[in-house]
């Protein structure tokens, strides 16, 4: 039925029609009802149908949309083909398997797989034979395997990092100050130029990655004295330097004993 807010289609004004025709048409069979307009509406309908051939007047073009579809062809019973090669037996062939003992009956598999397992379900082993690794078992290796690379690598790392005896490190360790989270876009001449109101600046380096050359974020700058560093640690931490501020620090790698970066797990 067609929505208020919504114009009914052609074949529901259609179908509306024809009820109210059909409807009108009962209530003048019955008894008592008036002669001659029963005898106008039954002219009315034979003309319809001399127009058309159809009852309800329709065009033919307009009755083959709701004319029935043909029914399906009747297709007989698809006969089997017989197979070209009829088959056989594997019981000559029996006696060539792998038996208990043997070393091909239980092939020893690449993967051992955990004791005990780790089943979600505590009644799999008991419904179906599993002989592979589960879901669960194959991301509980894999975390185990990146956690001990990444022991590996932090120990590696630990033992070979000594700034004190790096030859890329120059310059007097109490002179110099640390200067991070900066931004990838900033220059060696600006951050002079943003620290020398704290004394003459004998050197700033900037920290880039070995492999790639992109910047790492921060920087050590080397002062002429030693006052002038100390006063740069006490008033440029939180100073905006190309938008972004900075932190400040004091060279703790080769004036504190033990220390290690946050990247080997120190701080």
């Amino acid at each position: 039925t067609a929505s208020p807010h919504c114009p009914a289609t052609y074949g529901q004004k259609l179908q509306s029609a024809l009820q109210g025709s059909c409807l009108l048409s009962r209530n003048m069979s019955r008894p008592g009802a008036n002669p001659a307009l029963v005898a106008k509406l039954e002219q009315e309908r034979q003309l319809r149908a001399g127009i058309s051939g159809h009852k309800t007047g329709l065009p033919k073009k307009l009755l083959e949309l709701f004319a029935p579809l043909p029914p399906l062809p009747f297709k007989e019973n698809i006969r089997k083909r017989k197979p070209k090669t009829g088959y056989s037996g594997i019981a000559q062939y029996v006696s060539l398997f792998a038996k208990e003992g043997d070393p091909e009956y239980e092939p020893k598999q690449d993967n051992p797989l955990p004791e005990p397992r780790l089943f979600r379900n505590p009644e799999m082993p008991l419904q179906a034979r599993v002989e592979g690794p589960l879901k669960l078992e194959r991301v509980i290796a894999k975390r185990k395997a990146a956690a001990a690379r990444a022991a590996k690598a932090l120990a590696k790392g630990s033992d070979e990092w000594d700034p004190t005896h790096n030859p890329q490190v120059e310059g007097d360790p109490f002179k110099t100050l640390f200067v991070g989270r900066l931004s990838f876009d900033v220059t060696d001449k600006k951050l002079q130029r943003e620290f020398e109101e704290y004394g003459p600046i004998k050197n700033v380096t900037l920290v880039h990655n070995t492999k790639s050359g992109k910047a790492r974020g921060y920087a050590f700058i080397e002062y002429e004295h030693k006052e002038d560093m100390k006063n740069a640690y006490k008033l440029a931490d939180g100073r905006k330097v190309e938008g972004k501020r900075v932190t400040v620090d004091v060279e703790r790698g080769r004036t504190v004993p033990g220390w290690k970066p946050r990247r080997l797990a120190g701080g």
